[in-house]
């Protein structure tokens, strides 16, 4: 699926840069070439600029949480008391130090969310916009940064609590575990990006 996926995205590409030459050659004013000089230039000088967008950041971000979430044993002890305290399975029963970093991990979640109500909800908060709202805010733009935080936080001291982790090279391995399952989403980004900007270019919403 991936091999298609990014060839698809690299014949996208091209076809974008020869028709923008295309219609460009047959004198449409308002579609800008590629291939020409000024095309060329952008190419070269923006490529670096066009995939250094939030969504890279939060992928990345994403990444390193959803790794020290799994790695950290700490969603499947989550879902196994779910389990055994909706359906009363007491063979998902957590054993007793998973319990004990799941309170921890409460606890934490806890101490994050009142961090956070205390800087959103009160008057003339310090993550609010000018006119006082969430949106378009420190709060709205650092809102997946902190959840990663927060994901990171809970995994890596459930993992301490109950062993999983001795020493900061554990930790460090904990937070790189998801990176190789997730390197195709990088590659497909940055395809999908340097396509999403060409076509600003051609159309002349970057000129």
């Amino acid at each position: 699926m991936w091999g298609w996926l990014f060839c698809t995205l690299a014949l996208l590409q091209l076809l974008v840069v020869m028709l923008s030459w295309f219609v460009n050659a047959m004198g449409a004013d308002r579609v800008f070439s590629l291939l020409s000089p000024e095309g060329v230039r952008w190419f070269f000088s923006c490529f670096t600029t066009n995939i250094c967008s939030p969504v890279m950041v939060w992928l990345l971000l994403c990444t390193i949480a959803w790794g020290a979430l799994k790695g950290s044993g700490l969603l499947s002890a989550f879902k196994g008391l779910w389990r055994y305290l909706i359906y009363h399975d007491a063979s998902s029963r957590p054993a007793f130090r998973e319990r004990l970093g799941l309170m921890v991990a409460a606890v934490e979640t806890i101490i994050i969310f009142v961090v956070m109500v205390l800087l959103t909800a009160l008057p003339h908060a310090l993550l609010l916009n000018a006119e006082g709202g969430l949106w378009y805010s420190p709060f709205s733009v650092s809102f997946v940064p902190v959840v990663c935080f927060w994901l990171v936080i809970t995994s890596v001291s459930f993992a301490l609590t109950t062993g999983r982790v001795g020493n900061i090279g554990d930790i460090t391995s904990l937070l790189c575990g998801a990176f190789k399952s997730a390197a195709p989403w990088f590659v497909a980004l940055v395809l999908a990006l340097q396509l999403y900007f060409s076509c600003l270019f051609v159309s002349g919403r970057l000129m």
